[in-house]
């Protein structure tokens, strides 16, 4: 069974998946989330750039084709959300600041 006929009785039918019909981004998804009281999905940023990278894409060229044709598209109501995971058992006190200042410098270099 696919991710989209497991997620049928969640979502509404006008709920976008990225990508085509294929579910070449189908792997990414990691939940649904809420956006002006429409059910969206929810992606990995990192699991979209694999997927890119199988597609042939090089590192630099997924991030470049993942912040302007994903990120920097906005499809309405129902555009899905874009997450960094984190592992939060390998952050201690000291080491947040560090995690928090590689995420937003990788962010910055994005």
């Amino acid at each position: 069974m696919t991710i989209r006929k497991m997620l049928a009785s969640y979502i509404d039918p006008e709920t976008l998946f990225l990508g085509s019909e294929d579910g070449e981004f189908d792997s990414a998804i990691i939940g649904v989330g809420e956006r002006d009281g429409h059910v969206v999905l929810v992606y990995d940023r990192d699991l979209i750039i694999g997927c890119l990278g199988k597609s042939g894409m090089t590192d630099e060229d997924a991030w470049d084709w993942y912040g302007f044709n994903i990120e920097g598209a906005f499809m309405g109501p129902r555009t899905p959300i874009y997450v960094s995971r984190l592992n939060m058992l390998d952050l201690d006190d000291e080491a947040s600041e560090d995690a928090y200042e590689k995420i937003t410098a990788d962010a910055d270099a994005r």
